[in-house]
């Protein structure tokens, strides 16, 4: 922990729907764009609110509150079935005394829940709900893409290597095949 300096919690709720994102902190909200950052190139979704809070309790209200705003509906196995993934985010920002805002530090702890893998004949799902259903899984295939790439890299050596002069390959791994993907990159 910080001596003398100032920590900020916030905390960030992502609804991602139909490849599309959207914001659990805010009631209704229109489809945020995924956009990449100009330094690191990590993925976020432009225009999402973050929420201060003060410790777990807030933490699981903050939680609580945008669960209540995730997509659900019926279908044959499940009545109250996700419809989306969430992404929820917890960011601790450290500041040093006296140091200007530019000079924090952060950490950032992610959580997933993602809905879960769907057949269309088991669940009986036609139109609207089919096309979740095919969203769902194009996400979910996206993200096994993802791992078995990285642990694929990381059995060959293709990551990065300790203490070599050179770099090292690094195998492709298809990050932006679907907004969950580059939302976790």
């Amino acid at each position: 922990a910080a001596t003398g300096g100032r920590q900020d919690l916030l905390f960030g709720a992502i609804d991602v729907y139909n490849e599309a994102a959207y914001d659990l902190l805010e009631e209704s909200t229109p489809r945020l764009p995924v956009r990449e950052h100009s330094i690191g190139g990590a993925f976020f979704a432009a225009g999402a609110q973050w929420c201060s809070i003060e410790g777990a309790a807030d933490a699981e209200a903050a939680l609580s509150d945008a669960s209540r705003h995730r997509a659900v509906g019926a279908h044959a196995l499940n009545r109250d079935s996700s419809r989306s993934h969430a992404v929820f985010t917890v960011m601790v920002q450290t500041y040093p005394p006296g140091a200007a805002t530019s000079a924090a530090r952060s950490a950032v702890l992610v959580f997933v829940d993602l809905a879960g893998s769907e057949r269309r004949e088991q669940t009986g799902t036609s139109g609207h709900a089919a096309d979740e259903s095919a969203a769902i899984n194009k996400s979910l295939l996206a993200l096994n893409r993802c791992v078995t790439a990285l642990a694929e890299a990381s059995a060959s050596g293709d990551g990065p290597s300790a203490g070599s002069a050179a770099p090292a390959r690094r195998s492709h791994v298809p990050y932006r095949s679907s907004v969950l993907t580059r939302l976790l990159r």
